[in-house]
C-alpha cells in the first residue's frame, strides 16, 4: 500500500472524525431548540462525514485488495461507519428521533478517537487470516455487534429519559384535565367548550377549543413533553455524581491493567459530556415509548446477524485451528453477549418485559460488547488477535 494512499485514508478519517462531532453538536442543538435547520445541518454533516469515512476504508481496500478489518483500528473504524449508517437512515431524518443523533454521532466520534490511539499502518494479513470465511465472519460480527451496541445505547437513553420523567413527575405525553379546567370550588366544568362559554363571548368558543386541541396535538406528534423545566447544570452534575465516580474507577482499573490511561480518555470524556448535555435537554428527548420501540426493532434485526457471525466464526475456526469451538476468551464472551440479547428478546416475547427491565438488560448487553471489543482484545491473551495491535 503506497504512502500516498495511506495519507489519503488518514486525512479522510480525520475529516469524518471532525464531521461526526459537528453532527453531534447540531443534533444536540436541535434537541434543545427544535429548530429544523439544526436537524438538516446534522443530517448533511453526517452524510459528509460518512462519505469521507467510506473513502478512508475504501483506500485500504484499493491499496491492499482486502476487507478493511485487518487490525483493531480498522475494526473499530468499520463499527463507527455502521453506527453512522444506522444514524443517517433511522434517526436523523425523523424529527421525533433526531435529537438522539447527538448521542449516536458522539459514540461514533468516541470510537474513532479510540481507533486513532490504536492506529496501525494497514498491511497484508497473516496467512491464517486469509480466508473468505474470515471476511464473511468479521463482516457479520462488525454489523451485528454495532447494531446490538446501538440498541443498548438507545436503551440507556430510555433509562435517562425515564429518570427525568420520574424526577420531574411529568407524563411522557402532554395531558389536559378535561373535568375541572377552572380549578375552582364551583365544581367541574362539563367540557372545554362549556368552560369557555362562561368566560368568552359566544363567537370565540370554537376558536379557543380548536387552539387548545391543536397545541396538545402538536406536542404529542413530536413525541416530547412540553411541560416542566429542564435540569440546571448543577442539578445534572449533582444527580449523576456517582456515574462520574464510577467512570473514574473504570478509568483507573483500565489504567492499571493496560498501563495507558489515554486509551480510555476519549470514550470517558464523550460519555461525561453527553450525559451533562442530555440532562439539559431531557425534556426534549423522544418519549420513553418511542425509545423502547426503537431499541426493540434494532435489537430484533441485529440478533440474527450476530448469531450468523458466531456460526461463521465456528466454520472458519475449524479451517484455521481444526476445531469448531474451543472456549477461547473471544468465543466465550461472544457467546455471553448472544445469551444476554437472546434473554432480552425471549423476555419481551414471553414475559412481556418492556420498559425499564428490558432497557437494563440491553444496556448490560452493550457493556458486554464493549468489554469484548477492548478488554478481551487488549488484555486477555487468546487465539483471536489483530495484526499490528
Amino acid at each position: 500500500m503506497s504512502t500516498a494512499t495511506i495519507n489519503i485514508s488518514n486525512i479522510a478519517y480525520l475529516i469524518a472524525w471532525v464531521a461526526y462531532v459537528a453532527t453531534s453538536v447540531c443534533a444536540a442543538t436541535f434537541a434543545g431548540t427544535r429548530k429544523d435547520r439544526w436537524q438538516r445541518w446534522a443530517l448533511v454533516l453526517a452524510i459528509v462525514g460518512l462519505s469521507a469515512h467510506l473513502v478512508a476504508l475504501g483506500c485500504i481496500v484499493a491499496g491492499l485488495g482486502r476487507a478493511p478489518w485487518g487490525s483493531l483500528y480498522e475494526f473499530i473504524s468499520s463499527m463507527a461507519a455502521v453506527l453512522m449508517i444506522v444514524t443517517i437512515i433511522l434517526v436523523l431524518p425523523n424529527r421525533n428521533l433526531a435529537g438522539i443523533g447527538s448521542v449516536l454521532a458522539g459514540s461514533a466520534f468516541a470510537l474513532m478517537g479510540v481507533g486513532l490511539i490504536m492506529y496501525a499502518r494497514p498491511s497484508e494479513l497473516q496467512p491464517a487470516l486469509q480466508s473468505n470465511w474470515l471476511t464473511f465472519h468479521v463482516f457479520l460480527a462488525i454489523t451485528g455487534s454495532t447494531l446490538l451496541l446501538t440498541g443498548g445505547i438507545v436503551s440507556a437513553l430510555y433509562l435517562h429519559r425515564k429518570q427525568w420523567d420520574s424526577a420531574r413527575r411529568t407524563d411522557t405525553e402532554p395531558t389536559l384535565d378535561l373535568t375541572n379546567p377552572t380549578g375552582t370550588e364551583d365544581g367541574p366544568a362539563r367540557s372545554i367548550t362549556d368552560h369557555v362559554d362562561h368566560t368568552l363571548p359566544q363567537g370565540t368558543t370554537i376558536v379557543a377549543e380548536r387552539t387548545t386541541v391543536k397545541a396538545a396535538s402538536a406536542f404529542a406528534s413530536m413525541g416530547v413533553t412540553s411541560t416542566a423545566e429542564p435540569f440546571t447544570w448543577a442539578e445534572v452534575i449533582k444527580r449523576n455524581r456517582w456515574l462520574y465516580v464510577g467512570m473514574g474507577l473504570v478509568a483507573l482499573c483500565l489504567t492499571l491493567v493496560t498501563g495507558n490511561l489515554i486509551v480510555t480518555l476519549p470514550l470517558l470524556a464523550v460519555v461525561a459530556a453527553t450525559d451533562i448535555v442530555l440532562g439539559r435537554v431531557s425534556h426534549r428527548l423522544p418519549t420513553t415509548d418511542k425509545l423502547d420501540d426503537l431499541a426493540r426493532r434494532i435489537i430484533t434485526f441485529a440478533f440474527p446477524i450476530w448469531t450468523l457471525a458466531i456460526f461463521a466464526g465456528a466454520i472458519w475456526g475449524e479451517q484455521a485451528w481444526s476445531r469448531y469451538w474451543g472456549w477461547d476468551p473471544k468465543e466465550t464472551t461472544s457467546f455471553i453477549v448472544w445469551g444476554i440479547f437472546a434473554a432480552y428478546l425471549h423476555a419481551r416475547s414471553t414475559k412481556d418485559w418492556k420498559g425499564t427491565k428490558a432497557a437494563i438488560l440491553a444496556s448490560v448487553g452493550s457493556g458486554a460488547i464493549i468489554f469484548n471489543m477492548f478488554f478481551v482484545n487488549l488484555v486477555i491473551s487468546g487465539l483471536h488477535s489483530y495484526a499490528g495491535v
